[in-house]
């Protein structure tokens, strides 16, 4: 079932059928709260398709890549979260995805702005992870493609995480601990 599919339901008034569209309006910059966009009335579901196309249209010319303040967290829900639904992945995986997202790299990104994070940041992250969880590559993972996806769809000029450290840095630390255990 497709994101539009999902956007118009049908609904009974006086018993004749109508239709609505209610979808995600992206996150508005001043409160930080996400826009819903609902319109009901419509006749017949070619109409409210049409209308649920024409806002996303308008949603991608005003898209948030002329914002020099745009956050990690208003790219996460806004393109981030839709691409993920997009990628056909289990719902246990996406869950854990977005858990990932939820608990670890949200709290650290969620207000730098996405064309100020560097790649000093992205070390400061992993040490923090490093002392905190017994994997921090899998957080590690997830944030790299998240910004790859930033820098596929030109809201930053590269993707600043380097992955190669913090594997190595986990392979040397399991050496210890083999050592140590010796």
């Amino acid at each position: 079932m497709t994101t539009m599919d999902k956007a118009v339901k049908e609904y009974m008034k006086r018993g004749v059928p109508h239709y609505m569209v209610k979808m995600y309006g992206g996150i508005d910059p001043y409160t930080k709260k996400q826009i819903d966009i609902t319109k009901r009335g419509f006749k017949t579901k070619t109409e409210a398709k049409a209308f649920y196309a024409q806002k996303q249209a308008e949603m991608l010319q005003r898209n948030d890549t002329d914002n020099p303040n745009l956050t990690f967290e208003q790219f996460y829900h806004s393109d981030y979260e839709d691409f993920l639904l997009t990628c056909n992945l289990e719902k246990s995986t996406l869950g854990k995805i977005k858990g990932i997202f939820k608990n670890h790299i949200l709290p650290f990104y969620g207000d730098l702005k996405l064309k100020n994070i560097s790649y000093q940041d992205t070390l400061q992250s992993f040490e923090v992870w490093k002392g905190k969880l017994q994997k921090p590559s899998k957080v590690a993972i997830e944030l790299n493609k998240c910004l790859e996806q930033a820098a596929y769809n030109n809201y930053i000029p590269k993707n600043p995480v380097k992955l190669g450290g913090l594997r190595s840095w986990e392979k040397k630390e399991r050496k210890k601990e083999r050592q140590c255990t010796r």
